[in-house]
């Protein structure tokens, strides 16, 4: 079974969007030039960006001088700087982690898709002259949840789907489990939808070096605390009730995510073309990182574990 599969685009030598499935042994073959190493080097981009923040990347810490992506300019495809560069993952909800999986329970994948370059003259900070993550898109099952945009100086809300079922799930699991109300009406839901408009205005993202990773400013609450919903008010109750929590579940999520993300991508180990010769533009065999064992020596020493641990 898939650990999680990566799609790509407009970078380097991959214009339209392609995908890799990754598994425990994955093999990325192809002619020349068809993108075999951009998908490699991706890799090494976003787990770069994660460590410092930065996508104008050259050399990465992962693959020291064997590897130079000549920074944004020059892995941008066809080095349009003016184009932006499109990564994205997505994870079965089994190989989330342990938290996410209860909080996504009828969730059976989740999709993130990051879109990074240059902010155009909107959304450029006067201090900005480096490419950023402009965009974050987080679908589930094939339906958008949450939309992130960069509006100069940080990522902000654009939109938080509420006809999601992971979103309208949320909704309705704070309204029975916090308050007294057993029925949600589609005029509650209305209003709950025009909260969530509003939401979007006022959250403020917690951003990492890279991904988003929760919610900032939040406001602290008692879950053992049930709240009383009155005919009178019972709008303005439901209301009260869902900005105390809703953000928080929200910053589980994206916090939960990101962190899944991170993982994922850690687990990877490189083993290097299989052969021992020639060496094309790498410098791998002098390597001493386990990483970055070349050629035929790489798979023997993966059969060496294997035989010796019983790896499957």
């Amino acid at each position: 079974m898939a650990y999680f599969n990566i799609f790509l685009e407009n970078f380097k030598a991959i214009k339209e969007e392609q995908r890799a499935i990754i598994r425990p042994l994955t093999l990325i073959f192809g002619s020349n030039s068809a993108g075999k190493s951009s998908f490699i080097h991706s890799l090494l981009l976003l787990r770069e960006a994660m460590l410092t923040g930065s996508l104008d990347v050259h050399y990465t810490q992962l693959s020291g001088d064997s590897v130079d992506l000549g920074g944004y300019r020059q892995y941008v495809h066809g080095r349009k700087a003016n184009k932006n560069v499109k990564w994205g993952i997505e994870i079965e909800h089994k190989n989330l982690n342990e938290s996410l999986q209860d909080t996504l329970s009828n969730v059976r994948r989740i999709s993130v898709e990051l879109t990074f370059g240059f902010p155009t003259q909107k959304q450029k900070n006067r201090n900005t002259n480096e490419p950023k993550l402009i965009k974050y898109d987080l679908t589930t099952d094939d339906v958008q949840a949450v939309s992130l945009t960069y509006n100069g100086d940080k990522l902000k809300f654009e939109k938080i789907n509420i006809e999601n079922s992971l979103i309208r799930d949320t909704v309705k699991n704070i309204i029975e489990n916090y308050t007294t109300l057993i029925n949600i009406s589609s005029e509650d839901y209305d209003v709950l939808e025009k909260e969530i408009k509003r939401l979007c205005q006022v959250l403020v993202v917690s951003e990492g070096k890279l991904l988003p990773i929760g919610i900032d400013n939040l406001s602290s609450i008692d879950i053992n605390l049930i709240h009383p919903i009155s005919k009178a008010s019972r709008h303005d109750d439901i209301l009260s009730v869902f900005r105390l929590f809703f953000p928080w579940i929200l910053n589980e999520i994206l916090f939960g995510i990101s962190e899944t993300i991170e993982m994922n991508l850690n687990k990877l180990t490189y083993l290097g073309p299989l052969r021992s010769y020639p060496h094309r533009h790498f410098t791998l065999s002098y390597q001493q990182d386990s990483n970055w064992l070349a050629g035929e020596e790489s798979l023997g020493e993966l059969f060496k574990k294997i035989k010796r641990y019983g790896i499957k």
